[in-house]
């Protein structure tokens, strides 16, 4: 069950990166580097593409960006590396499949994009990429089509959970796993979220804030809860004090 382990998960990192996003009136292709021991940002190089709604994720020291959206109608099936040793962008392998707002996580070197959408219905479909031979191949499709939906891996095991079908919010969850590419449906959460945030600490996933549905009226999360993937059980930890979609989450 979930509860609180008193442990601490040592940092390895000693930076933070922010790359692209949506600027005042047009998607970022910018970067910046933040230096907690400066107290400092400044800025890196851009990426080859200016991208919104995009995943980024660490693999060995190198910083992937892939999907998103360009500002037009393209929803984009471009990738790039950032060195930050080199201060350099160099383009990767396109996915298979366009996708703006996937969920994507790394597992034993390799990266997973999952869901999202392709400019026309959200996608149950999935890839991984292979960094040392530059190339993706099709994973098992989940068993449900989600955007907007977070992502993270557990002991070698890749989770998804919640998001948007096209028509309303989910509660549900599935899990992969590689060596059997196979996804098998996990508890559903309390609430059905969408744009919430997941991280994970001591093997435990939680699920924090989000939005029930996809209008400006409707409900904003202050609520969280964690998932005990041994137990499959979902349960209600405290709120937070403020309401918050759009969320980000780290485990620190």
């Amino acid at each position: 069950m979930c509860a609180q382990s008193g442990s601490v998960q040592p940092a390895t990192a000693t930076a933070i990166i922010v790359i692209g996003g949506d600027g005042d009136s047009s998607p970022l292709s910018s970067g910046e580097r933040y230096d907690p021991a400066a107290n400092a940002w400044s800025p890196i190089a851009s990426m080859g593409t200016a991208r919104y709604l995009h995943a980024a994720v660490v693999i060995d020291g190198l910083l992937y960006a892939i999907g998103g959206y360009d500002g037009s109608t393209t929803t984009l099936s471009s990738g790039e590396r950032y060195d930050p040793v080199a201060n350099a962008w160099s383009p990767i392998a396109s996915m298979g499949t366009a996708r703006g707002r996937p969920a994507a996580a790394a597992i034993d070197g390799l990266l997973y994009a999952i869901g999202g959408y392709d400019g026309s219905s959200p996608l149950s479909s999935g890839e991984r990429y292979d960094p040392a031979a530059d190339a993706w191949s099709p994973i098992a499709s989940m068993g449900t089509a989600r955007k907007d939906h977070a992502a993270a891996a557990i002991d070698g095991l890749l989770y998804a959970i919640g998001g948007w079908t096209g028509h309303s919010a989910l509660s549900s969850g599935e899990r992969y796993d590689p060596a059997a590419n196979a996804w098998s449906p996990i508890a559903s959460m309390g609430i059905a979220r969408q744009w919430h945030a997941a991280a994970v600490i001591d093997g435990l996933l939680y699920a924090i804030g989000g939005q029930h549905g996809d209008t400006a009226s409707d409900t904003v999360f202050k609520s969280g809860e964690c998932y005990d993937p041994a137990a499959n059980v979902w349960s209600p930890i405290a709120s937070m004090g403020t309401a918050r979609v759009y969320p980000a989450a780290v485990a620190l």
